[in-house]
């Protein structure tokens, strides 16, 4: 699907059949788009090396699954898609984004305290939910709740405006991130927080 859409975006004819749905015969996507595909296209994964090296072949950026996973695991992840990227020879720069969970507060003590508890919630919402819809949720992303872990070496972030900032700017080095996606209502938080 994601080579068809490639074709698509190049604004000229496709000629394409398929099972699932009706053939393409010439038609082309109207209207034409106005940028490249490399500059709005984006694949989400890293949990198979499939879905980086299609990520690099079609030199689309790449979206980590890392909302619930160890920063960590995906250093080899981001690695191997910018070798693929390299193999591949494109011009333009790749892109790689990640997704955090967020909660920022006037003081991180404040932060710390007040996010715990929704966080928690949200934590085990998840996991609940994942079980059900997957019952082989990667051993990265099925962990048990350590808000100290999560929040220190794992994928969520608070705390004060400086110490969102420098835990962001940690992840951007670790993970080569150009793109941060940060999530911050969960938990059932009132609007006012």
């Amino acid at each position: 699907n994601a080579d068809l859409l490639e074709q698509l975006w190049s604004g000229k004819p496709v000629t394409w059949s398929g099972k699932y749905r009706a053939s393409i015969n010439g038609e082309t996507l109207q209207p034409a788009p106005i940028q490249d595909s490399n500059d709005v296209m984006w694949i989400g994964g890293g949990s198979s090396n499939e879905s980086v090296e299609l990520a690099a072949r079609l030199g689309w950026k790449l979206m980590l699954p890392s909302a619930f996973g160890n920063p960590d695991f995906f250093i080899p992840v981001v690695d191997h898609y910018l070798e693929k990227w390299t193999e591949f020879g494109h011009a333009h720069q790749p892109e790689i984004g990640a997704g955090w969970h967020v909660f920022v507060a006037p003081n991180g003590g404040q932060a710390r305290s007040m996010w715990e508890p929704r966080y928690r919630a949200y934590h085990e919402w998840m996991q609940d939910l994942l079980s059900k819809v997957n019952q082989t949720i990667p051993a990265h992303n099925a962990r048990p709740f350590d808000f100290d872990w999560l929040t220190t070496s794992g994928p969520a972030i608070v705390g004060s405006p400086a110490e969102v900032a420098d835990r962001i700017g940690t992840l951007s080095e670790k993970l080569k991130c150009t793109t941060h996606l940060c999530y911050m209502d969960m938990g059932g938080m009132p609007q006012a927080e």
